[in-house]
């Protein structure tokens, strides 16, 4: 476009001085001069046509992409954000502790499929109730996760159900993953709810083991 506008402004500046002797020349030489003049303003006008098109497609092909890109990062920004807050809300770790209890969260939302929110929700939840850390919490975190997508149900009260399930049996996170299973499987079978299910064991936990059932049994 540079070479273009300077071969322009070249061929402009001689037309212009050919135009100054327009009225000293005889009627071919001026035919041909007005002629030149035309073809060099046809020339300037497809230039600036050119000029024009590039900047509608920096517009649409670059701006507007970045300025979407931008909007994208601030809210996946936020979303992380507010997904760290969460999980001191919960554990009210602080330091090297949050930051273990941050990988966990990052590695949950970009591995399997959830959101920060839920991830967050998760790994609070199941470090406060269960006492986890490290390897066990990020595989158990994703465990609840799956169950909760799977039965349609918030992680948050799942975590809470199955906690109290297995406390009313006096059972502890070694024992969490296998339940998950059985409720799944059970649910499925017969129909009923995950969350009635739960109910059933936290209410009826005690009349159960009374009749020497353990928790997969009742």
């Amino acid at each position: 476009l540079k070479r273009a506008i300077a071969e322009d402004e070249q061929a402009l500046k001689s037309a212009n001085k050919e135009l100054k002797q327009f009225g000293s020349v005889g009627k071919q030489e001026a035919m041909a001069t007005a002629k030149q003049f035309e073809e060099t303003g046809k020339k300037i006008q497809k230039v600036g046509k050119k000029i024009s098109d590039v900047g509608q497609g920096l517009t649409t092909h670059v701006t507007a992409p970045i300025v979407a890109v931008g909007g994208a990062s601030l809210a996946a920004f936020n979303e992380v954000d507010a997904a760290y807050d969460t999980v001191i809300k919960k554990t009210g770790a602080t330091g090297q502790a949050a930051q273990g209890l941050y990988d966990i969260v990052d590695n949950l939302a970009t591995s399997i499929p959830t959101d920060f929110d839920t991830a967050a929700n998760a790994v609070g939840e199941v470090n406060t109730r269960f006492g986890l850390t490290g390897d066990e919490l990020e595989t158990l975190s994703e465990q609840f996760i799956k169950f909760a997508k799977l039965n349609d149900t918030d992680v948050t009260s799942s975590i809470d159900s199955v906690q109290k399930a297995l406390g009313a049996y006096g059972l502890d996170a070694d024992h969490a993953d296998t339940l998950l299973n059985r409720l799944n499987k059970t649910g499925q079978e017969t129909g009923v709810s995950v969350d009635t299910l739960t109910s059933g064991l936290i209410q009826n936990g005690t009349a159960f083991q009374e009749m020497g059932l353990n928790i997969y049994q009742s």
